[in-house]
């Protein structure tokens, strides 16, 4: 499974359970520019990011990170604005290093996918889907 492959498969698994929770999430959850941001990201598709097999990569994970640290470099929440840049900073890390030797290794996309999962597991936490 690609890296581009494998953050499809996450934003569409996340997307899938963001939907499927969303209707039971707890009536108490106020919505804030945070989770409204979290909300565009789990709504946003991959080919409105330019992450499709087509795009070149490294272009790809670039606009991804600017789009990642626009919609999460100023939130509110310390965690989520930390674990925003940090996956913006992921991508860039794996655009330069797809630039710079032609592929993305299993530990960069490793880097990526878990900078990736800490952004989900934080706006689901915000969202009161999860504890």
């Amino acid at each position: 499974m690609t890296i581009s492959s494998r953050i499809r498969f996450l934003i569409a698994i996340s997307l899938g359970l963001f939907v499927a929770t969303g209707c039971v999430a707890s009536p108490q959850v106020t919505i804030t520019p945070d989770i409204e941001a979290c909300a565009a990201i789990f709504d946003t598709s991959e080919e409105e990011l330019g992450l499709t097999p087509e795009a070149d990569f490294a272009v790809g994970q670039r606009n991804y990170a600017n789009w990642l640290g626009g919609m999460l470099g100023d939130a509110d929440d310390p965690t989520l604005r930390s674990a925003g840049l940090a996956a913006a900073g992921a991508a860039r890390a794996a655009a330069a290093k797809y630039e710079e030797v032609g592929y993305v290794g299993p530990d960069d996309g490793e880097v990526l996918i878990t900078a990736l999962l800490k952004v989900e597991t934080r706006c689901k936490q915000l969202m009161g889907l999860v504890d």
